[in-house]
């Protein structure tokens, strides 16, 4: 197979006007002439006086080394591997160090002399300055590790070039030893089409948002209307759905006006208003687990939210842990007093008049609790809502498996 990407190196030149040199007549078998391929790359020259560094940022390169002098090409994989492995970039979804996929092949000059190329994916990709020496291969010479060649030429992939894993990968194969494993062609247009898929996975605006400016910072700017405009409708489409609790309950336990509050509110009557039901108690006994357990409720935890308030589907509203005193709770009257219609605004959402009309329970540790704020209560009241305090050590459930003991010593 003809050298396209690197020729000889004579021991006393620089190997980059060699290189020139030498594609001056070659035609690319990756569809373009080879001078033209080359000089969309850069060269990382050898260690000489004004020699400039190189600087990457991609997910992919392609690489040649020529003048090689490791003849097994597991040594050189296992060399270039070692190499590049401690440069690896921080892997932010795992914490963990980033990885590199390597497919290249082992070719020969007429004098016997290897050459290699390598197509490398990395993923996060890399972000390097000066990096020229990282790709840097050594080899064991007299019992001392030493640079096995300086005459490396570095291909990156363009952002645009969807298509170059699919030819770097292609001219390897052609000729050479084959090593590595091959690359798949879909790798980084399929990550970039999962940011988008994990943005509209999300289970909040904010955090669509963050996922978008974390991993398609330039999309966040240059389409910041557009991706706005989809923050704005982002629950529109999607439906509330049942909860699913994070233990197996055996049995409720709820306060005789707990159940004849949820009598009275599901179904509601016709021509009946829905009723707030305020649940004080203490911590992990169940209030929010029960006030979830049935139906299809929108859940505001802490925060105000209007967009899940705008889910469709919605049979009640569970406010938990809520600071109710802050300003963002401007609110919060309307919410509790389960108005049929009220005008609210939101983050990424204009003042809007919504229709509500859904039963409330509102749960809350002491810490939290409104029952000490008489205008408040004396609201609440007026609007027969339903007030509810447990016990220190009162639990509104019980386990499965402690229903199961209690049923087989019976």
């Amino acid at each position: 197979m003809d050298d396209l990407f690197m020729e000889d190196v004579c021991p006393g030149d620089s190997g980059y006007e060699t290189v020139l040199a030498s594609l001056a007549d070659a035609n690319s078998e990756l569809g373009e002439d080879a001078h033209s391929f080359l000089s969309k790359g850069r060269q990382v020259r050898p260690e000489e006086e004004g020699a400039r560094g190189l600087n990457l940022k991609t997910d992919a390169v392609f690489v040649t080394y020529s003048r090689s002098q490791i003849e097994d090409p597991e040594d050189f994989h296992r060399g270039l591997v070692k190499a590049l492995s401690s440069h690896l970039p921080k892997d932010k979804a795992t914490g963990g160090s980033g990885t590199m996929q390597v497919f290249g092949c082992k070719e020969l000059h007429e004098d016997g002399c290897p050459h290699y190329h390598v197509v490398i994916y990395f993923e996060p990709s890399v972000d390097w300055k000066d990096c020229r020496s990282y790709f840097y291969v050594t080899r064991n010479e007299s019992d001392a590790e030493v640079v096995d060649t300086t005459a490396v030429h570095v291909k990156p992939r363009r952002r645009s070039d969807r298509t170059f894993l699919e030819k770097t990968q292609e001219y390897c194969e052609k000729g050479g030893v084959v090593f590595g494993e091959r690359i798949d062609v879909e790798k980084g247009s399929r990550s970039r089409k999962a940011v988008w898929r994990n943005a509209v996975d999300a289970s909040t605006a904010e955090e669509a948002e963050t996922i978008i400016r974390r991993d398609a910072p330039k999309e966040y700017v240059v389409h910041h209307s557009s991706i706005q405009s989809f923050l704005h409708s982002f629950h529109r489409h999607r439906p509330a759905r049942a909860h699913v609790h994070s233990f197996r309950v055996g049995k409720w336990n709820a306060t005789g006006k707990m159940q004849k509050w949820r009598s009275a509110n599901f179904p509601l009557k016709a021509g009946g208003r829905p009723t707030c039901l305020l649940l004080v108690g203490p911590a992990h006994c169940g209030k929010t687990e029960w006030s979830m357990s049935w139906g299809t409720p929108a859940r505001l935890e802490g925060g105000w939210d209007l967009q899940e308030l705008m889910r469709p589907g919605i049979s009640h509203i569970v406010l938990n842990d809520i600071r109710w005193k802050s300003k963002e709770w401007e609110y919060l009257r309307q919410i509790v007093g389960c108005q049929e219609v009220a005008t609210l605004s939101g983050k990424y959402m204009r003042q809007r008049t919504v229709r509500l009309g859904k039963p409330v329970i509102w749960t809350c540790n002491e810490d939290l609790s409104p029952l000490e704020d008489k205008e408040l209560m004396k609201y609440l009241k007026q609007c027969g809502a339903t007030i509810v305090k447990l016990r220190t050590r009162q639990k509104l459930y019980k386990l499965d498996v402690d229903v199961k003991e209690e049923e087989a010593t019976e």
